[in-house]
C-alpha cells in the first residue's frame, strides 16, 4: 500500500507532465539519470522566485510548461509529480534549511524563512534518497529570495504578492 500511494496521482489532472515523464521514462528507464535529466532541465530553462504567479487546475502542467517560475513548493511537487508518474515512488518532505545555532543555550533557533520543500524518491536497494530539486536551479536563474522580500518590506517597497507572502515568511520565529 505504501508504494501504491508513493505511486499515486489525482486523476484528470497535468496530463502533458504525466505524457512527458512516460516519454522520459521510456527514453531514460533508469531513475538516477531521468532524475538527472529532470535536474538539467530545471537548471537551463526555469527560474527560482518567490513572487510566482499563480497555478491553475493543472499546476505542474501550468508550472513546467508554462511559468516556469516558482520556489521550493513548485519545484519538489512538480517533481515529485512527474516521477511518480514515471513509475518511479516519490514524495514531497517538508522541514527546515539552515537555522542558527545558539552557543550560549545549546539550541537551534528556526524562523520561517528556514522552511523548505524538497522530494525524496524510492531506489530499490538503497530506499528513500534525498533529491532537492530547488537546489538545480542555475545561480543566475534566482530572482528574488525571501531576505529580498524582507529587504522590500522594510524599505516600505513591498508589492501585492510581498503583501500575500510576507505573513507567511515574516521571519519572526515560531
Amino acid at each position: 500500500w505504501q508504494r501504491r500511494a508513493a505511486l499515486a496521482l489525482p486523476p484528470n489532472h497535468d496530463p502533458r507532465t504525466i505524457a512527458l515523464a512516460r516519454q522520459w521514462r521510456q527514453e531514460t528507464p533508469d531513475p538516477a539519470q531521468l532524475t538527472q535529466r529532470f535536474m538539467q532541465w530545471l537548471r537551463r530553462d526555469f527560474k527560482y522566485t518567490i513572487s510566482a504567479p499563480p497555478v491553475g487546475f493543472n499546476a505542474t502542467d501550468d508550472f513546467l510548461f508554462g511559468t516556469r517560475l516558482g520556489f521550493c513548493q513548485h519545484f519538489s511537487s512538480a517533481y515529485a509529480v512527474f516521477m511518480r508518474a514515471a513509475g518511479v515512488p516519490a514524495r514531497v518532505v517538508t522541514g527546515y534549511v539552515g537555522g542558527h545555532y545558539n552557543k550560549l543555550g545549546e539550541y537551534w533557533l528556526l524562523k520561517n524563512k528556514d522552511a523548505h520543500a524538497w522530494t525524496e524518491i524510492w531506489l530499490d536497494g538503497r530506499g528513500w534518497v534525498r533529491v532537492d530539486p530547488t537546489a538545480a536551479i542555475a545561480p543566475e536563474n534566482i530572482l528574488d529570495t525571501l531576505d529580498d522580500l524582507q529587504a522590500r518590506q522594510q524599505a516600505g517597497l513591498a508589492g501585492p504578492a510581498d503583501q500575500v507572502l510576507g505573513p507567511m515568511f515574516d521571519g519572526t520565529d515560531f
